[in-house]
């Protein structure tokens, strides 16, 4: 049960932003992948400070591509920036500020994370990297969120929809200039990683009334039971849709469709944990 709290601290920290921080509230996701908009100012304005202040020889980029059908799996950019001088980095900044601002109806889930007053042990904003828990970026730590401020959208992938892209930016002000980082992430969305890490099946009832008792315990049982009901269901049709042949354009359309409405479900219940998980604290 422990395992299973800690993970959901994760995802909530990367997805729903920390306690004691001056945040702003995630946006509804964006469920339907037709409607799907590219966050484009925000992907120009970030280019535009690796390009002007990028440290490019610190900087981490990796793709993960799937051997057979050339899918991306994952895909990593995170640069280090760095200015001289304030004047010009902060048009510059100002521009990426408002991009994020514009474009933040394309996003599922939007955080401004502005520095915390003092100290809080233990507390980092993350997100996952890749295909599981194993990969995994903090943005900032919790002696970085003292002096770093934070934007930080994620984006419905437009071509896989257990795929979602994830952009940040972390600055702050140095007495020569500014510093920070710019990261770029495609990676498995994280509400699917947290159910691939923690028991959903039966054995997890055992140790609900860890953390939960009485009816609390009997709803978070329902929900998890729920949940892995769907991911069973979503997992089931994303076979049939990559078994379906791509000239049948009609019946592969079709389990898209079921796949976006199931998961539009899954992540409703997802949401209604992180909920409790969150008002027991």
């Amino acid at each position: 049960m422990k395992k299973m709290i800690l993970m959901l601290a994760a995802i909530m920290i990367a997805s729903c932003g920390v306690k004691a921080i001056n945040i702003e509230q995630p946006k509804a996701a964006v469920e339907d992948n037709s409607e799907y908009k590219s966050p484009d100012k925000v992907i120009v304005a970030l280019d535009e400070i690796i390009k002007k202040y990028g440290k490019m020889d610190r900087a981490t980029s990796s793709t993960m591509r799937n051997p057979e059908s050339g899918a991306i799996l994952r895909k990593l950019s995170i640069v280090p920036f760095s200015s001289e001088g304030n004047g010009l980095f902060e048009k510059d900044l100002n521009v990426a500020i408002n991009a994020f601002e514009e474009d933040k109806d394309c996003a599922y889930n939007y955080s401004r994370v502005n520095k915390m007053d003092k100290k809080q042990n233990g507390i980092s904003l993350g997100t996952f990297t890749g295909e599981d828990n194993n990969d995994y970026v903090i943005i900032a730590d919790d002696d970085e969120l003292l002096t770093y401020n934070a934007i930080i959208m994620e984006v419905k992938n437009a071509d896989d929809p257990t795929k979602r892209d994830f952009y940040a930016i972390k600055w702050r002000k140095m007495p020569q200039g500014y510093d920070g980082k710019v990261f770029m992430i495609t990676s498995k969305r994280p509400d699917l990683i947290l159910f691939q890490t923690i028991e959903v099946e039966e054995q997890a009832e055992d140790h609900i009334e860890d953390f939960f008792s009485g009816s609390q315990r009997d709803k978070f049982v329902l929900l998890q039971k729920t949940a892995a009901m769907y991911k069973k269901e979503i997992d089931r049709l994303e076979k049939e849709h990559s078994a379906t042949p791509q000239s049948n354009t009609n019946v592969r359309n079709r389990k898209l469709d079921e796949m976006n409405r199931m998961s539009q479900r899954y992540d409703e219940v997802i949401s209604q944990m992180h909920n409790m998980i969150r008002l027991h604290q």
